[in-house]
């Protein structure tokens, strides 16, 4: 292994798109390959000098670090899995370190020509070698390196229906106390907009003075980032729109493809239809999620730890199936905010989507549950605990199933 082929295999993940449009991870790239080939960089060093971070950062508190770290390493990972270097060399971050791990791959650079040939012969030989990479790299690229073309996307963009997707805001209401000014605002789950409101008034008529609409709901901030990590992936040329769970119709579910992004406390009305066919049901909160077919309980641990500053688990949950109209619906959602953020990130990932395909069989209704571990509302680390296929003959099970199977908080 030579400099110069250390040099060019750093300078082809640079320029492979590898690092995406997020200037932080690539400052973050840049800031470790410039390190000393020896030991490896203080967690505190990049958080002032990539991160720009005050005197006050404290590891307990602030996750930035460890989260590009693990993004990082996910992405060389994967670039050097579907594209080996032509150098000899690999890239990586090890665990637990902050440095580029510098590996020979066996590989060895094509050694130049013994033997002049006439210039025009190069010329002809080096055009055709170009025509041959460049469609060679397009084809792999398509095949290999786009999550947009491998399922569930790929489905998405063969469905000629509109796409709707559904994000899920929660709908606040005011409660005025004894007077008339609201006193505070009050998020109750079985209550999810106007209509439902009234008619909870309706039923406790002692509340009917107290409670009042004030046309107010919000988005979680995971929300944000599960559409920044989607966006790409959609298929052009078809008709996209977003529209919050607080105005979703029902009506939707028969003549669009949807796709659910948020905490799974938020499905509001699509809540049957999302677990119609599941092997999952909610267990005594949205924390808890229980495998009907093995009893065991999966209870996510950030409600409970995330406010002390300390690492917990969270559940997220990725679903794909046909709707009642053949339609397609898709669920990537997750118990809390961490949840939410990392199974966006694998549902957009392609060594992710791939593990996906082998542990479901390529099943055209699926599902997955993932582990993340977290720390405040980011995610820091995502693996697939189990996945399998959906049961697609209670897809219309939703018309039929009681809301009680859902928790009221």
């Amino acid at each position: 292994m030579t400099p110069q082929a250390l040099s060019n295999e750093i300078a082809r993940v640079r320029e492979s798109g590898l690092l995406g449009r997020s200037q932080a991870l690539s400052r973050f790239f840049d800031f470790l390959v410039e390190q000393p080939a020896q030991g490896s960089a203080k967690e505190s060093e990049i958080a002032f000098s990539v991160f720009g971070r005050s005197a006050t950062f404290s590891t307990e508190q602030d996750a930035t670090v460890r989260v590009y770290a693990h993004r990082l390493r996910r992405k060389l990972e994967e670039f050097n899995d579907r594209s080996p270097s032509p150098f000899g060399v690999r890239l990586s971050l090890p665990r637990g370190e902050y440095r580029i791990a510098v590996e020979p791959t066996g590989a060895t650079p094509p050694a130049a020509p013994r033997h002049r040939r006439p210039a025009w012969i190069i010329a002809i030989a080096a055009a055709a070698l170009v025509a041959a990479f460049a469609l060679a790299a397009g084809a792999a690229r398509l095949a290999d390196q786009d999550p947009a073309r491998l399922p569930p996307w790929s489905v998405l963009a063969t469905d000629k229906r509109p796409l709707v997707i559904v994000v899920g805001d929660y709908y606040l209401f005011g409660d005025t106390g004894e007077g008339m000014a609201v006193e505070r605002l009050v998020r109750e789950f079985s209550i999810n907009s106007k209509d439902e409101l009234y008619a909870y008034m309706m039923r406790h008529p002692d509340t009917s003075g107290r409670y009042a609409d004030l046309g107010l709901t919000y988005l979680p901030l995971s929300t944000a980032s599960a559409l920044q990590h989607v966006m790409p992936l959609l298929p052009r040329g078809k008709a996209v729109r977003v529209v919050p769970v607080s105005s979703f119709s029902p009506d939707l579910l028969k003549t669009a493809d949807i796709l659910y992004l948020g905490h799974l406390s938020g499905l509001g009305p699509l809540r049957e239809s999302a677990f119609a066919g599941s092997r999952f049901a909610f267990g005594e909160t949205y924390d808890e999620i229980v495998d009907r077919r093995t009893g065991h309980r999966y209870e996510g641990r950030a409600g409970a730890d995330a406010a002390g500053g300390h690492a917990y688990r969270d559940y997220g949950y990725i679903a794909g199936f046909p709707g009642p109209a053949g339609n397609r619906i898709m669920v990537i959602a997750g118990t809390r905010d961490a949840s939410a953020q990392g199974v966006a990130e694998v549902a957009t990932e392609v060594t992710s989507l791939r593990e996906l395909m082998r542990a479901t069989g390529r099943a055209d209704a699926f599902e997955a549950l993932y582990e993340v571990q977290g720390k405040g509302v980011v995610d820091i680390e995502t693996r697939l605990v189990l996945a399998s296929p959906r049961d697609p003959a209670d897809r219309n099970a939703a018309t039929t199933a009681s809301a009680s199977r859902f928790p009221l908080s």
